[in-house]
């Protein structure tokens, strides 16, 4: 226990030391392939350094040892420890040349435990490094290299096939290293060559880290939540129905909507003050009945109102009220709604649940591409998530991802819907419906707009069901 406390001590001293001095400028790799990457890794995260002159040398081969360390500091920065119980560690390695003396032993310790017992790659630490001696002085090849970063990051979303001229296929863990690639981390040469064997530079191990940590963003957020969507919908600040808008009807609409912002007003706040009172419509209630006499067609916004503050109407007359206005939604189709969540909260109070949703549902299915569509669309899927109705709620998930509308909203659905898919339909076909899905939103002209935002989004859901479902994958997401 002492040596464990110990360790995690001077982890952490080591690991901010740099924090106290000045970020140290880097001479010699200004007009530099690597230099964004470098500057990265030294001055960010500080996984590697310069040395006393300023110089990284960029072109000198890392050794095993200092690779190690980068990759398990890597591992600490992106916090990938957290849930993993290090006194539950194994310090019986194979390696006789490294003991608890050496600056690396703990960095071994940890990477080595990390793969061979937190991860589900295939690959293990002795895989990479044969025999009995780490030798951790010697430089790291490429393919050493490889294989370490393919035991800590996530797989690929698209499987090509690669053949590359200096890689045999039955060699062991050539598919891993096909993976890797596959996941942009680390590239062949122009001449179809990776040189495995060839060893691995301090400017390629900087661009190596630098893409294995953004790749292990895969780990750190969870893309498979299931998000109460129509919560996003609670800030209307009135219930209404868009109505014709002639002359008449304006006037109307304007006394309704004073009336309507009096009483959301004074039940938030509990009065109004004397000196507002002239803003506001102190007979809120009797221009609303003296509307509803009148004719005016906002039936939806009326009934609401009348149901959530009138003192005179009892439950069943409410109850009617609240009918009426679902069978008028479903039959009328109004093109706009404001505060639907607001009034489907209210309703509830006062209808069974599924009663409301089969008049949502004649809405829904009789409603063109729109909004109010959408957001019925929302209401249906939720209901039927809660009552185990998957298929159904997937269908019409499928429909509203194809909606152009609020981007984060898609997003959130594009979770909600892998989330179902992989644990109703299984990984493959989840998989599947994803990418059509994924490709059918490039054609939409939001997509210009946000396809970081879409791509990253599709991209952390499919990878996040392998890493759940495939016994190939680095270790599973909680």
């Amino acid at each position: 226990m002492k040596k464990i406390m110990i360790y995690l001590i001077i982890t952490a001293v080591v690991f901010n030391a740099g924090l106290a001095y000045a970020l140290p400028v880097i001479n010699d790799i200004e007009n530099h392939w690597s230099k964004k990457s470098v500057e990265w890794a030294v001055n960010e995260v500080f996984l590697l350094e310069s040395d006393e002159e300023g110089n990284f040398r960029p072109s000198e081969n890392i050794t095993r040892g200092d690779f190690i360390v980068a990759l398990s500091n890597l591992l600490f920065y992106r916090k990938l420890f957290e849930d993993i119980d290090i006194l539950g560690f194994t310090y019986d390695i194979p390696y006789e040349d490294i003991g608890i003396e050496d600056s690396i032993f703990y960095s071994v310790i940890d990477l080595y435990n990390f793969i061979n017992f937190y991860t589900n790659t295939g690959i293990t630490f002795e895989d990479v490094f044969h025999g009995e001696a780490l030798n951790a002085e010697k430089h790291i090849t490429r393919k050493e290299a490889m294989l370490l970063v393919r035991a800590v990051t996530t797989p690929p979303v698209f499987a090509r096939q690669i053949e590359f001229l200096d890689m045999d296929e039955d060699m062991l863990h050539a598919d891993k290293i096909i993976q890797l690639i596959n996941n942009g981390i680390i590239n062949g040469y122009s001449d179809n060559t990776l040189r495995l064997y060839r060893n691995l530079t301090r400017a390629e191990s900087a661009v190596i880290l630098k893409r294995a940590h953004d790749d292990m963003h895969y780990f750190v957020h969870n893309y498979l939540s299931f998000y109460q969507i129509s919560t996003m919908f609670l800030t209307d600040k009135i219930v209404s129905s868009y109505v014709d808008d002639d002359l008449v009807t304006s006037l109307m609409r304007q006394q309704f909507i004073n009336a309507a912002i009096t009483l959301d007003y004074e039940k938030f706040v509990g009065h109004i003050p004397f000196q507002e009172r002239h803003l506001y419509d102190m007979d809120a209630m009797g221009t609303l009945l003296r509307l509803k006499e009148e004719g005016y067609e906002d039936v939806f916004g009326m009934n609401y109102y009348l149901v959530a503050y009138s003192d005179s109407l009892g439950d069943e007359e409410k109850t009617l009220l609240i009918r009426n206005s679902l069978g008028h939604l479903s039959l009328s189709v109004p093109t706009s709604i404001q505060g639907l969540f607001r009034f489907l909260e209210l309703a509830k109070k006062y209808v069974p649940k599924d009663e409301i949703v089969s008049y949502i549902e004649s809405f829904y299915f009789a409603s063109l591409d729109s909004e109010i569509k959408f957001k019925a669309g929302i209401y249906m899927t939720e209901y039927y998530f809660e009552n185990d109705r998957i298929e159904k709620a997937l269908f019409i998930y499928e429909e509203l991802l194809k909606f152009d509308t609020d981007v984060e909203k898609i997003l959130k659905l594009a979770s909600n819907f892998g989330m179902l898919a992989n644990n109703y339909l299984g990984r493959e076909e989840a998989i599947n419906r994803l990418k059509l899905l994924w490709d059918s939103m490039k054609e939409k002209e939001r997509y210009e707009f946000h396809a970081s935002e879409i791509d990253s989004v599709f991209v952390g859901i499919i990878k996040q069901i392998k890493l759940q479902t495939d016994e190939d994958t680095t270790f599973t997401v909680e």
